[in-house]
Order: structure tokens, then C-alpha cells, then sequence
């Protein structure tokens, strides 16, 4: 990593050489092609509906989720997402807010990396890094749901590009823009940003000229935070701790906001992480080891304070906080790191015989570790391989004299090639198999089944590499023009492939973006109520332009809200008793799930007490002898993942509407009463005109 810049005639933009842009736009090319389109999914779903609840209150915004939101206040992005959708809609809201976090996450991305590695390095090595890193697992925290630069709408996207922003900047002095652009980060997503002012006060502290800034920092902080806990709920006072009724709630969807209901996995990836970070951190200048050992200082504190505050004590204000997620940080900064790290290693060669044993076990290491990150999300192998680099580097720094064995080198190359060639074989295998018997041909071709083969993240590997071999010896000036055009088209390609969406995925946004618009007719689905639709989330707002019952979406933020949280649980159980626990747990529809029946009594019991909904929906196959059910068939069937590797799909086009005041004795009052021991909401069903689901053409 001390290889010496090429020449450069003194224009640098962001640190970078101008006739180096063009391998940057292909780097970012790459970084799309990992990070395909897959519609409104996950947290997406959360924030789009807020801005739908806002826009339509009577209908959407009757939702519980909306009802008893107790997250959304601390974030400017509902209000920017809510305008977009009242402006172009929300599906192309979703799209526009993706695809601007996704690149000014990356220019930020760049930045810091350029700042971290420091003028010494090539453009082209720190290019090899970014392409790397991009093209590495980005998944931090329990249960594999979070990763950094997501590609769907959410806010922490953009507050990571704000906090990497502010690290670059404080890395070369600019303190004040730094803080700057902490604030914006803030506004967006506070519990994401909070780990970066740690890493942040850390360098302050390390800087003589700074740390008197640091104590302003720290007084104003200080009076920030108090006068934010004076405003909380009496249910978020510093001290308050969950009820056993709100801890039963949170236990029933295995929160991960507790460190207990996470997996060997998760805890297989923050080592893997911590030993790339460990190996790597001597390589790096004294100002960028002092950020990573400041990154390294902040996760430890945010995980002792999570185990301790959420696991140990209870405290609400503790869990909401989720100081674990300063996770995304290190793994921000090991994807950075392995990359250095192999520059490190296969960049130079001993100089006499010690030496040239050290670089064979710090290069067969090397090889180990990468094989890690390759089956870290795969199997639980990746702490093996992790643990036997770290036994490699540590023989090698103990015993330097210590003769690597004749071939190891060779042995080991080849035995990581044909793991992960093996790994990509059976990956490409498994998804081209189960990909081609959909019966939606547009799936067949969808880029998102291309990266699940592993066969694009074996490209980023032979690309970064030929990237850094390159330097030193390619000529001082390059053709701009050739390089332009290959990066364009190569970012047009990303462009292009990037949307996997499925036709039922685009035909569910289209039918949202219809909430919008005026209405022509009441739909088969019309209902003044809540409506239980099994494994969808979307639907609801979509279809019948109502509010959900016992959603994924509806369980997503319990642990800022005690009273959605106990509603939704007992709903949980509620569903237990008809026989759809598996369902609302996972929200994946497979054939197997529609297999089963479910006869009147089972309807019946979904229909019962004050907070039935009011309107159950469910593939036409799996009622048996209900009388009340009405039958809809939809223009773009759903699709029905097989249920086992080498089953056929399935297709859902017909629907059995089951209207439940037609399932009881008595009519049902148009007012929505919702008990849950001690909690008790009214909700008026409002007025409003659901709309017909726009036909896909």
C-alpha cells in the first residue's frame, strides 16, 4: 500500500484524478448491479405508507400502525417521501428516493475511502477497493435484515452517506462542515447517525486543536439530549422499563432489537468483520487508524449498551435507541478494509527469505479470510476460515523465521478456488433451476436472480484485482474517450437490469399509485374496515384502500409504541387459533401454505370479538364450505414460491372475499373498537371511495 501516485498534473476533484472519473462511474456501475430494484419491500413498506396514511387519512391512514406511530416524528423523510407521492406517486416516489440515497451514498462512499487510504495510494488501487467493497455481503445486526446501502426507500441510506460525508471531512480538518452534515444525517435518521458523532468525538479528542470544539459539542449535546427527554412520553422516560404485557408483545415477533434473538450467524459476521479490521489496521495511516479504532471503540459501546440497557435491564428508551446498530459501520469499514488488505499483502514480496515466509502465511490468510466474507451469508463455515487466517497472521507475526511449507501457497489457492467455485456452481444451480420454472418469463431474466448466483461477485473479484495489477504499469495518459464509453454503457446496463420486480410486484404499485388518483368505481373489495389479507402487506392499501389486519408492516415499529404492540400480538394470537401463525410470522406465500383448508368454524373464529376485520381475504383454494365467500380474480396472478427446491410453482388469480358481518348473527357496528387489557382505541371507519385496480398492459 505504499506504491507511490503516478504523476498528476495537480486537479484533483474529491481527491481523485479527473481521467480516473470514468473508472469511478464504472465502480459505481457495479455497485448498482448489486443492488437490484425489487420494488416497495421491506422498510420501504413502512415509509410509503406513512405517506399514504397522510394522504389518505379516511382510508389508509386508519391503519394501526399509523394510528399509533410513535417513530415517523423523529424523521424529515415521511415528509419528503409524502410530497414525492402526492407529487409523481408512490411507486415512483420509492424510486426516485432509491436510486438518489443509492448515489449519494456512493459519491460519499468514494469520498471517504479516498480520505481514509490518503494521497499515497494510486486511484486505481482505491478504485479496486471501492469495486471490491461494493460487491462484499453489506448485512450488520441480528437475523440478516439490515445491510448498509439498501436499495429500497428508506432514510438510513441517506444517513450514512451524511455520516460518511462528515468522517471524510473531519479527516481532513473541515470540522464544522462536518457538523454540518451531521445535522442532516440526523434529521433523516437519528439512531443511524448516532454512531458516527461517537467515531466523530473520538477524533475530536484525538486533535489538540479540536477539543475545544469538543466540549461545546459535548455541553450542547447534553442540553439537546435533556430537553428531548423532558418532550418523551411517559412510557420513554430515561428509566421507564417494558411491562411484562409489552415484553410478552415484543417476544412474540422475536424482536431484534434484543441481542438474544440473534443467530450463530450474526454473531460469525461481527467476527469476521472485527479480524478483516484487526489484520488490516497497521496498513492504514496514523489519522485513519484513529477513525477505526474509533469505529472499533463506538460498536463495543453500542452493543455492551444494548445487551445491558434492552436484554439485561429493559429499559424502553434503551431498546428504542438500538445502539447495536453502529454495527453498519464496521461493516462498512471491513468491506473497506479486506480490500487494503489484500493490496497489502499481494502488492509487494518479502525481500530475503523471513520475510518472504511472512508474506506466504499473510497471503494464504489473506485467501482464508476472503473465502469467509464468500460464506459468511451462506453457512455456518465463515468463523472456520476466520479463525484459520487469524492462526496463519498470528504465526507469522510470533515466529517470522517459521518457513511456510513447500506449496502450502499453491495448496491453499487451490483449495479456495474450487470452494468458491464450487459455492458459485451450486448457487448458479440452485437459482437458474428454480428460477426457469416460473411461470412469469419476466422472472426467468430478473438481474436480481443473476447476483443470487454468485457469478457477479466473482467478476468484482477479477475486476478489482486487474484494476490494482494495472498500476504502475499502464500508460500515464489513458484514452479518456474509450474509458467514458465503457463506463457509460456499463452504467446504463445497471440501469437497465437493475428493476426485478415481478409483474404482480409492479401491478400492486400501479394500484397504489391509483389511491391517488380519482376514483371510477367501487371494487369487489370495498370495505369500510380492516382487512386481513395473509401474507401480503401492500394489498390492503392497494386493493381494497383500507387498513391491514395482523400485518408484517403492522409489527414492524412495536417497540416505539406499547399500544401497537399489544394489539398486534393478540391479532398474533388470533391467527394462531385459526391456524395462520406461520403466515403472518413469515409473510412468505408458498405452495405449501395454500395447501391448507380452512372451513367455516376457522373463519369464524377470525371474525370474532370486537377487533375482528372487517373483511378476510384468501386464495379461493383454501376455504372449504364457506357459504358467505365471494369470488375476485385478479388481472396479474401472484406467484407461489415452491415449497421445497425441485417443486413447481404456484399461482394465485382467484381470491374468496369473506365478508365478516355476514359470518355473525348480528350486523357489525360501524365503529371499530380495538381492546387489548388496558388499551382501548376508537376507530371511526371514515368515508372514502377505494378504486378499481388498474388493469397491467
Amino acid at each position: 500500500m505504499k506504491t507511490p501516485p503516478p504523476p498528476t498534473d495537480g486537479r484533483r476533484l474529491f481527491g481523485y484524478e479527473p481521467s480516473s472519473l470514468a473508472l469511478l462511474v464504472a465502480s459505481f456501475a457495479v455497485f448498482l448491479l448489486f443492488r437490484p430494484y425489487q420494488g416497495i419491500i421491506h422498510d420501504a413498506r413502512l415509509y410509503v405508507g406513512y405517506a399514504m396514511a397522510a394522504l389518505d387519512p379516511s382510508g389508509i391512514g386508519r391503519d394501526i400502525v399509523f394510528l399509533n406511530d410513535g417513530q415517523s416524528k423523529f424523521s424529515v423523510y415521511p415528509v419528503l417521501m409524502r410530497e414525492l407521492a402526492a407529487w409523481i406517486g408512490p411507486s415512483h416516489a420509492a424510486i426516485v428516493l432509491t436510486y438518489s440515497g443509492l448515489l449519494l451514498w456512493f459519491a460519499a462512499f468514494a469520498l471517504l475511502v479516498r480520505r481514509l487510504l490518503v494521497d499515497r495510494v494510486s486511484d486505481l488501487k482505491v478504485i479496486a477497493v471501492i469495486t471490491l467493497a461494493v460487491s462484499l455481503p453489506a448485512f450488520y445486526g441480528g437475523q440478516g435484515v439490515f445491510r448498509f446501502a439498501e436499495f429500497y426507500a428508506t432514510p438510513r441510506v441517506f444517513a450514512e452517506a451524511c455520516v460518511m460525508l462528515a468522517l471524510a471531512a473531519l479527516l481532513t480538518g473541515r470540522i464544522w462542515w462536518a457538523m454540518l452534515v451531521f445535522g442532516v444525517g440526523l434529521s433523516c435518521h437519528p439512531i443511524m447517525a448516532a454512531p458516527g458523532i461517537g467515531v466523530a468525538l473520538w477524533l475530536m479528542a484525538d486533535a489538540p486543536k479540536t477539543r475545544k470544539v469538543l466540549v461545546g459539542v459535548a455541553i450542547c449535546s447534553a442540553v439537546l439530549l435533556i430537553s428531548a427527554t423532558m418532550l418523551l412520553r411517559a412510557s420513554e422516560k430515561p428509566f421507564a422499563q417494558f411491562d411484562e404485557e409489552w415484553m410478552i408483545s415484543l417476544n412474540t415477533k422475536h424482536a431484534l432489537v434484543f441481542l438474544r434473538t440473534w443467530r450463530f450467524g450474526d454473531v460469525s459476521r461481527i467476527l469476521l468483520h472485527v479480524v478483516t479490521v484487526l489484520l488490516t489496521l497497521p496498513q492504514l495511516c496514523y489519522r485513519s487508524q484513529q477513525l477505526v479504532r474509533g469505529v472499533l471503540l463506538v460498536v463495543l459501546a453500542g452493543i455492551l449498551l444494548s445487551f445491558l440497557g434492552a436484554d439485561v435491564a429493559s429499559n424502553v428508551l434503551v431498546t428504542q435507541i438500538q445502539a447495536w446498530r453502529a454495527l453498519w459501520l464496521l461493516s462498512l469499514v471491513a468491506t473497506i478494509l479486506l480490500g487494503v488488505l489484500l493490496l497489502s499483502v499481494w502488492g509487494t514480496d518479502g525481500k530475503d527469505v523471513a520475510a518472504a515466509s511472512v508474506h506466504e502465511f499473510r497471503k494464504a490468510a489473506s485467501l482464508l479470510l476472503l473465502v469467509g466474507w464468500q460464506m459468511v451469508d451462506l453457512n455456518s463455515t465463515a468463523p472456520i476460515f476466520t479463525l484459520l487466517a487469524s492462526l496463519l497472521w498470528f504465526v507469522s507475526s510470533r515466529w517470522p523465521a517459521l518457513a511456510f511449507p513447500r506449496r502450502g501457497l499453491k495448496l491453499v489457492v487451490g483449495t479456495v478456488c474450487v470452494l468458491i467455485s464450487s459455492t458459485v456452481v451450486l448457487e448458479t444451480w440452485v437459482t437458474v433451476t428454480t428460477a426457469w420454472s416460473s411461470p412469469d418469463q419476466s422472472m426467468r431474466w430478473a438481474w436480481a436472480n443473476a447476483v443470487a448466483t454468485g457469478i457477479p461477485g466473482l467478476f468484482a473479484i477479477f475486476g478489482a484485482a486487474l484494476l490494482a495489477k494495472l498500476d504502475g504499469v499502464r500508460p500515464e495518459r489513458v484514452e479518456s474517450l474509450s474509458k467514458y464509453r465503457i463506463a457509460f454503457v456499463l452504467l446504463a446496463f445497471a440501469v437497465f437490469c437493475t428493476d426485478s420486480r415481478s409483474r404482480y410486484q409492479k401491478f400492486i404499485e400501479k394500484s397504489l399509485d391509483a389511491r391517488l388518483g380519482p376514483s371510477v368505481s367501487d371494487p369487489p373489495m370495498s370495505v369500510k374496515g380492516s382487512v386481513l389479507w395473509p401474507y401480503a402487506d401492500l394489498e390492503p392499501w392497494a386493493l381494497a384502500g383500507s387498513s391491514g389486519w395482523g400485518t408484517i408492516v403492522q409489527g414492524m415499529p412495536s417497540v416505539f409504541d406499547r399500544q401497537l404492540a399489544i394489539v398486534w400480538a393478540a391479532r398474533e394470537r388470533t391467527l394462531a387459533a385459526a391456524g395462520l401463525l406461520a403466515t403472518a410470522q413469515t409473510g412468505a406465500e408458498t405452495i405449501g401454505d395454500v395447501k391448507r383448508s380452512l372451513d367455516s368454524t376457522a373463519v369464524g373464529r377470525l371474525c370474532e370479538g370486537a377487533d375482528a376485520p372487517s373483511l378476510v381475504v384468501l386464495p379461493a383454494e383454501m376455504l372449504r364450505g364457506v357459504g358467505a365467500a365471494e369470488i375476485v380474480e385478479l388481472s396479474v396472478p401472484k406467484l407461489l414460491y415452491p415449497s421445497i427446491f425441485g417443486a413447481p410453482w404456484g399461482r394465485v388469480e382467484r381470491y374468496a372475499l369473506v365478508r365478516c358481518r355476514a359470518m355473525r348473527p348480528t350486523a357489525r357496528s360501524s365503529i371499530e373498537r380495538i381492546s387489548a387489557h388496558d388499551v382501548q382505541r376508537i376507530v371511526t371507519s371514515g368515508q372514502h371511495s377505494p378504486i378499481v385496480p388498474p388493469s397491467e398492459s
